[in-house]
């Protein structure tokens, strides 16, 4: 998701990770990576946890968005939200405001159905498909990245 919003791999990573179950078998993980262009991301992963939480929260200047996979009426909320500098008497101020918020309708489909119906489209019209060979390559490189293999 991060590689199709971003279209740019991390230049910077860190990992911490966690074996409670199985030792030398990590099932919880904190991923930290840094993009060229300035963004940030921060990754949790637990095979153990006892919610499943497939959140995604994006914090930009003036609004924010959090997408909830887990939540099937409104899986999209946007906030708007944000933090707003001023500068009085050689003094920086932060002011954060606090807006309203709205959840645009986004009509429930299946996932699968949908991922099936990419792929008939792709291959009849010989469109290329959102993640191809070339995306695959940067995610392999990505996590070789973040396991410090490269």
């Amino acid at each position: 998701i991060l590689y199709l919003l971003l279209e740019e791999e991390p230049e910077k990573t860190s990992l911490i990770t966690r074996s409670l179950a199985i030792e030398n078998h990590p099932d919880v993980a904190f991923i930290g990576l840094e993009f060229p262009s300035g963004t940030i991301a921060h990754v949790e992963l637990s095979w153990v946890a006892p919610l499943k939480v497939r959140d995604m929260v994006i914090v930009c200047e003036k609004k924010m968005i959090v997408y909830r996979d887990t939540e099937p009426q409104e899986p999209v909320r946007v906030y708007d939200k944000g933090v707003e500098k001023s500068f009085r008497e050689e003094n920086w101020y932060l002011t954060y405001r606090m807006g309203s918020s709205y959840a645009p309708y986004i009509p429930p489909r299946e996932p699968l159905r949908v991922e099936m119906e990419e792929f008939v489209e792709c291959v009849s019209n010989r469109k290329k498909p959102l993640s191809d060979g070339r995306m695959g390559l940067a995610i392999v490189r990505m996590m070789e990245k973040i396991e410090g293999r490269c």
